[in-house]
């Protein structure tokens, strides 16, 4: 699956046509009921940064993705655009317009059955694409941040001998996390086919995303600084140092400054033989590749801090029933991965080990969002959790297990990001039928460039001599000899000793 970010992304030229709301369905909402809203966490967070964010026409442009794919069937461009529409009246994410006032979050609810969609590209002129997705997009402030495009269609007329053309969607990340665009391509996709064979679509069932929405709210009203929950939190951020985690190498940023993001990809850095063997390396000491990837974190963060105490934040999936499974919209929250290293020449049976010991603790905090328990800290500890806060992040995802995972490279998935301002470095390590990618996001300096090679380079050393079975400790102390000498801390820091909060 190739990634990256929408400069990175090299469109086929050809037909194209492009769709977004009608403006029956703008009007629609717009006279829609108000009502109290109740976005997710991730979802406010979103919204307030980008009405802090603005563009040269000053648009409040904010985070989005572009998935395509390719599908290998003859194009009927109503049956397509009835597709687009079926999805859009599916999922309950894009059927809310949301805006903050002083009392909360508000909204207005559009009634599926009014969505409809309208062209506004249908041109053989070479067009690119990136750029119309760029300027037509709508921000944060409107309804409809969502573009559907079909392109290379004159390939796939009814006689063509070998029929095959591009989908792509361009979507607010308000509307999805990162999981949910391999179901948008699952679903597109199965249901053209079968509409185009004359067969029913005959999906499963999906959650209604308000009530997902509002469970959670429900959830963190009940919180307060005694809660379980909110105490695991806080014995995070308290072990590192009443803060939240940093990139262990510098970026080239003054405190409080942001740069232009860029990408990092390092594509099948490992084969499919090769995750096989690292995951049993870890599956030896009762890990898996999961924990795994956390635990060479931990090993670089150490070399490179002189700090024993690895933190970081994750994603995981709240997808936990079968209705939710195949559901759109944000059911992914960040959660807290913080263990010890026992000395300072680790080896990675006793790494890995202390990692998914908590990797696996971590997951009792995944109905508590950071930024409710931010909220919360905020009148004893502003410092802790600042509003706006950065921090890095590391997901590992098995596209293996996503639905339709089997179609990923069949069909050429690829999904791309839009150039957003970055403080920090998140990292995407994704597993894949052919073999593994690594995927930095990190601001664009040159400190930042050469701080992520490093760390990718030491990486992928790491990874592989993990699967050869070179994990003692001497291994280990001779790939992070390097790290260690581009690091500047250089100054020990005393061994902290991790709390637990009841």
């Amino acid at each position: 699956m190739l990634s990256g970010l929408l400069p990175e992304w090299k469109p086929e030229p050809g037909h194209t046509t492009i769709w977004r709301a009608s403006d029956e369905s703008r009007t629609a909402i717009s006279v829609a009921p108000v009502h109290d809203a109740f976005p997710s966490y991730i979802q406010r967070r979103h919204f307030n940064d980008a009405l802090q964010s603005s563009s040269e026409d000053g648009q409040h442009r904010s985070s989005f993705a572009v998935l395509s794919f390719e599908i290998d069937e003859a194009y009927d461009a109503g049956l397509l655009e009835s597709v687009f529409v079926e999805h859009l009246r599916r999922h309950g994410t894009y059927h809310t317009w949301v805006w903050e006032t002083d009392n909360g979050y508000h909204g207005r609810t559009i009634h599926p059955h009014d969505i409809t969609l309208t062209r506004i590209v249908d041109s053989d002129d070479s067009i690119d694409i990136r750029d119309v997705i760029t300027a037509e997009l709508p921000d944060i402030t409107d309804w409809d941040m969502f573009l559907f495009a079909a392109t290379g269609t004159e390939n796939a007329r009814q006689d063509s001998p070998e029929p095959r053309f591009r989908v792509i969607f361009a979507v607010d990340h308000f509307y999805t996390d990162g999981m949910s665009l391999g179901i948008i391509m699952y679903e597109l996709l199965t249901s053209y086919r079968r509409l185009l064979r004359g067969e029913d679509v005959d999906l499963p069932d999906v959650e209604s995303y308000a009530d997902y929405c509002e469970a959670e709210a429900r959830h963190t009203n009940e919180l307060h600084l005694e809660s379980e929950d909110v105490r695991g939190w806080i014995s995070f951020i308290e072990n590192a140092s009443w803060q939240l985690p940093s990139f262990p190498l510098p970026l080239g940023l003054e405190p409080e400054t942001r740069a232009k993001g860029t990408s990092t990809i390092l594509t099948e850095f490992a084969t499919a033989d090769e995750c096989e063997d690292f995951n049993a390396a870890c599956k030896r000491y009762g890990a898996n590749t999961n924990s795994g990837i956390m635990a060479l974190a931990g090993i670089i963060h150490q070399a490179a801090t002189n700090n024993p105490v690895f933190s970081m934040l994750t994603p995981v999936s709240t997808r936990l029933t079968r209705a939710q499974i195949l559901s759109v919209g944000w059911y992914t929250r960040l959660v807290p991965v913080q263990y010890k290293l026992d000395n300072a020449a680790p080896d990675f049976q006793s790494v890995v080990a202390a990692a998914h010991a908590a990797v696996q603790e971590s997951k009792k905090l995944i109905h508590t969002p950071l930024h409710h328990v931010a909220k919360l800290l905020a009148p004893l500890a502003p410092e802790a959790v600042p509003t706006g806060f950065a921090a890095p992040m590391i997901s590992y995802l098995d596209t293996r297990s996503m639905p339709g995972n089997d179609l990923v490279s069949r069909n050429n998935m690829t999904v791309h990001g839009s150039v957003d301002d970055s403080r920090e470095v998140f990292l995407w390590v994704n597993r894949t039928r052919e073999g593994m990618d690594l995927n930095f996001i990190h601001p664009d300096t040159t400190t930042a460039r050469e701080s992520v090679a490093i760390y990718a380079e030491t990486f992928c050393n790491l990874f592989h001599h993990i699967a050869q079975g070179e994990g003692t400790t001497t291994h280990l102390t001779t790939l992070l000899a390097d790290l260690r000498r581009y690091s500047p801390h250089t100054t020990s820091q005393p061994e902290p000793a991790l709390v637990h909060h009841p």
